[in-house]
């Protein structure tokens, strides 16, 4: 995540999310931790939050078990534990803020253990934050998403745009997740048939389980570590295939050096980041790669994201009236993601061809999607001529939000726009911060 969001959410002050720091911190007691990634906890294990939460002993942390159990055994923040408060997956919660209420109903993001999108209620708004997520399961989508964003219309999106990269095709369809835990199982499979003494090493993120699991299943045997980290005594789905005992696969987090490598070892990382910078090589396609340069080192096509065109779709099935990006992708900044949404979404309908499911069929969300942004600021104003008509800039600690650009909407689009139609509006006066 990026400085394009900030933790406010439209039409709920009082509230913030995935971010602990700046102008949160303003009159706020009340805060929203999606999953336990570092890019969206800025400033939760910072003094400055901890005389914060010290000073408001009403403050809560809302996440799932599984996070705060990461929280505490993972990045050791105990002393947290006072203000945290575990929401169940699939409930609508009542969470009082200030003197009044919101309704939190949350959704699984099929990101990482714990993970989740959070949609809020109130009596005039409805408003989903995906965090991280990936749409890869229309089917699934429909039964367990759809039908609670459906209660009634959604006013504003906080999207996932990790992969909004409608000029990098290597980003514009992934494998599912399943494929790539299959695929790479199967990798080591075979090399162990071919030599029985190979040794493999995965670099270990949250999120990236399923590959381990896999393997283990596959060979059968249990996967090495060099501790049982405390983190897993809740997923003991995923605990009970991990040992200290030998074993020729093991894993280690990602960043951390690992004592059981030798220069034999095949490492295998999951990731289509690769992809971007192996996109002429020839082989982007295939789900285990080596690495350019390297007879040891392999990629595992394998993405907890979801794609440009599974982006698409996902907008087009919530039918949002705003969407706000909460990423900025690979080779762009804050205004090319501000300026690509709103490209694309200025025209009608899905072109032909384009790989979107229901390409050809009629929408009838509304005519006009507001794309916005908590992030842009002004000394790039000069910049954005095309999008931006406005007076003055708007600093980081205004609780203005900078601009809102607005362009009519009746799907997602995936080439050059055929309206040159398109007006700018002031934001309304709502808090905002980004992450």
């Amino acid at each position: 995540m990026s400085d394009v969001f900030r933790g406010r959410i439209e039409g709920f002050p009082g509230i913030a999310v995935d971010y602990f720091t700046g102008a949160c911190l303003n009159n706020t007691a009340t805060f929203f931790l999606s999953h336990c990634h570092t890019d969206h906890m800025k400033g939760l294990s910072s003094s400055e939050f901890w005389v914060h939460l010290s000073g408001r002993p009403e403050s809560r942390i809302y996440a799932t078990r599984p996070t705060i159990s990461f929280l505490v055994k993972r990045h050791n923040l105990g002393k947290l534990e006072p203000y945290l408060e575990v929401l169940e997956q699939g409930q609508a919660h009542s969470i009082p803020v200030g003197e009044g209420s919101i309704t939190v109903h949350l959704l699984p993001a099929y990101h990482c253990p714990g993970s989740v999108m959070f949609h809020f209620t109130s009596s005039t708004y409805s408003v989903l934050y995906t965090g991280d997520f990936r749409m890869e399961d229309e089917e699934v989508f429909r039964e367990e998403i759809l039908p609670v964003l459906r209660s009634r219309p959604l006013d504003t999106l906080y999207l996932d745009t990790t992969f909004f990269t409608p000029d990098i095709h290597v980003f514009h369809e992934f494998p599912k997740k399943a494929q790539s835990e299959r695929e790479a199982a199967n990798f080591v499979f075979n090399q162990l048939d071919r030599d029985p003494d190979t040794r493999f090493h995965i670099d270990y993120l949250l999120g990236w389980e399923n590959i381990f699991v896999a393997i283990a299943t596959r060979l059968p045997t249990k996967i090495q570590v060099e501790q049982i980290h405390r983190e897993y005594d809740e997923l003991l789905e995923i605990r009970k295939h991990l040992t200290l005992d030998d074993s020729p696969v093991h894993i280690s987090r990602t960043g951390e050096k690992c004592r059981l490598c030798t220069d034999t070892t095949l490492r295998l990382r999951p990731s289509v980041q690769w992809r971007y910078h192996d996109r002429l090589s020839g082989h982007p396609t295939k789900f285990i790669t080596p690495k350019s340069g390297s007879k040891n080192y392999y990629h595992i096509t394998h993405s907890i994201h979801s794609s440009y065109r599974e982006l698409l779709r996902f907008v087009d099935l919530t039918k949002a009236h705003v969407v706000y990006p909460i990423a900025t992708p690979t080779g762009m900044d804050n205004y090319g993601i501000m300026r690509l949404m709103r490209k694309y979404w200025r025209t009608s309908g899905v072109p032909q061809g384009s790989g979107v499911p229901g390409a050809a069929a009629p929408v009838t969300h509304p005519p006009d999607l507001l794309v916005r942004s908590q992030g842009l600021t002004g000394p790039k104003v000069e910049d954005t001529k095309d999008m931006i008509t406005d007076e003055g800039n708007v600093s980081d600690e205004s609780d203005d939000l900078p601009l809102v650009f607005v362009g009519s909407r009746k799907s997602p689009h995936l080439q050059e726009p055929t309206s040159p139609s398109a007006h700018i509006s002031k934001s309304p006066g709502m808090q905002r911060e980004t992450a």
